[in-house]
C-alpha cells in the first residue's frame, strides 16, 4: 500500500472530491487537497528500515461557506483518527479564506504511520 492508498479512500468519506498536492481539473467545491511535509523518520538499530512510515499529513478543505468548511474538516478528522489508519491530530484546524475565489477553508495537520 501506499500513503494514497490508506488516506485518500477515508477523506473521501468526508468529501467527494480529494486530491494529492494540487488539483489537476477544473475545481468543483467543497474539495479537500492534502500533502505529505515530512514526518519522524528513524531506522532500527541493526540499520534496517521499518516496515511503517510515518507522515506528518497537511489537509485543506475549500468550501462555500465556513459552516460546510468546518463540517467537512471535522468529518476528516473523524475518518483519519477514528479509521483504520488511526491518525493522530497535530494541529486543529485553522480558518482559512481565499477572497478572490470566495471560498472558506480549514486546514490541520495529522500525523499518520502507513505501509509504504
Amino acid at each position: 500500500m501506499s500513503l494514497d492508498a490508506e488516506v485518500r479512500p477515508l477523506l473521501l468519506t468526508a468529501c467527494p472530491r480529494a486530491y494529492r498536492g494540487r488539483v489537476r481539473v477544473t475545481p468543483v467545491y467543497p474539495l479537500i487537497i492534502y500533502q505529505k511535509v515530512g514526518g519522524r523518520a528513524f531506522d532500527y538499530s541493526e540499520q534496517k528500515v521499518p516496515g511503517k512510515a510515518n507522515a506528518r499529513l497537511q489537509v485543506w478543505v475549500w468550501a462555500k461557506s465556513p459552516l460546510e468548511a468546518d463540517a467537512i474538516s471535522r468529518a476528516v478528522r473523524v475518518a483519519l483518527v477514528e479509521g483504520p489508519t488511526k491518525a493522530r491530530t497535530l494541529i486543529d484546524p485553522v480558518d482559512d479564506e481565499n477572497e478572490a475565489l470566495d471560498l472558506f477553508g480549514s486546514r490541520a495537520d495529522y500525523e499518520v504511520w502507513y505501509t509504504p
